[in-house]
């Protein structure tokens, strides 16, 4: 409180409203102190809204989307829902949680998951449960990131740990750690790592890696391969595999969707040779 003439003046103060979706309410709230006061109110409770065409099997068709999340939101559950429910809207039926794990530098020898950038497993767990509850098949997605770009000219794909041992003890421990948690929570697939160029030719890891993801995951194993090399060797022991499929297309800025058909025909022919050279389903992963 605070003196005026000859009367006790009490401030009032607007709470401010997030997000709007119910959490939180716009109120009018009498303070000593002048400080916002929040005022939680009970949630409006969402609908399920189901997948109109579930996936069966691996070979049925999929309409996928990749959801890419950072940190740890106290409201992911119900932003999840509003989310799951917008795609199940628009007609997917599948979703790739695409989820960071770092390395400091592109030199650096340590592979971890961050404890505020990177989703709790109850966070990817609560996503899990609230996909399948609609029918998505879901895929878990490990994306590694550089924490500190030293000369902007490096990425996951060029990185060179200079204790190349350490880099994968630590980058399988994580990707177990994962796997145990996608099989736990009835994942559908598990990617193991993507456009990691520069590691790619260190076949035994990656053949061991997938052999050890095996033991705990018993869904599909996958690999994400940068759109401007071959697909890896180790691509024969995967379920399916997977391209970031940036291609660059020879259309104009005004292009008609008859254009970027044609545009895309020489991608799909070469993609269409990848996948017969594996015998495999491909999978666009971005």
């Amino acid at each position: 409180m605070r003196k005026g003439t000859g009367a006790i003046v009490v401030t009032l103060v607007l709470v401010a409203v997030t997000v709007g979706t119910g959490i939180w309410d716009l109120r009018t709230v009498r303070t000593d102190d002048a400080q916002a006061v929040a005022v939680r109110t009970t949630p409006t409770p969402l609908p399920t809204i189901a997948v109109t065409r579930p996936r069966g099997s691996p070979q049925d068709y999929e309409a996928g989307v990749s959801v890419v999340i950072y940190g740890n939101d106290p409201y992911f559950d119900r932003k999840a829902q509003v989310l799951l429910n917008r795609l199940a809207t628009l007609g997917a039926n599948s979703v790739s949680l695409v989820i960071p794990v770092f390395q400091q530098g592109w030199a650096a020898s340590e592979v971890y998951a961050d404890p505020v950038k990177t989703p709790t497993d109850a966070a990817i767990a609560v996503f899990a449960t609230q996909a399948r509850h609609r029918g998505f098949s879901v895929m878990l997605r490990p994306l590694l990131d550089i924490v500190v770009q030293e000369d902007g000219a490096h990425w996951r794909g060029s990185i060179q740990p200079p204790d190349r041992a350490q880099w994968k003890s630590t980058y399988a421990a994580l990707i177990m750690k994962y796997a145990r948690l996608a099989q736990a929570n009835h994942l559908a697939i598990l990617n193991i790592g993507s456009e990691l160029d520069s590691m790619e030719k260190d076949g035994a890891f990656w053949q061991g890696l997938i052999g050890s993801v095996r033991t705990a995951f018993h869904g599909q194993v996958t690999y994400s391969s940068n759109w401007a090399k071959s697909f890896p060797s180790f691509g024969q022991s995967l379920d399916l595999i997977s391209v970031d499929a940036y291609f660059p297309l020879k259309a104009p800025d005004n292009a008609s969707a008859s254009d970027l058909v044609t545009a895309w025909q020489q991608w799909i022919a070469r993609l269409d040779r990848m996948r017969r050279s594996f015998n495999k389903r491909l999978v666009l992963t971005e």
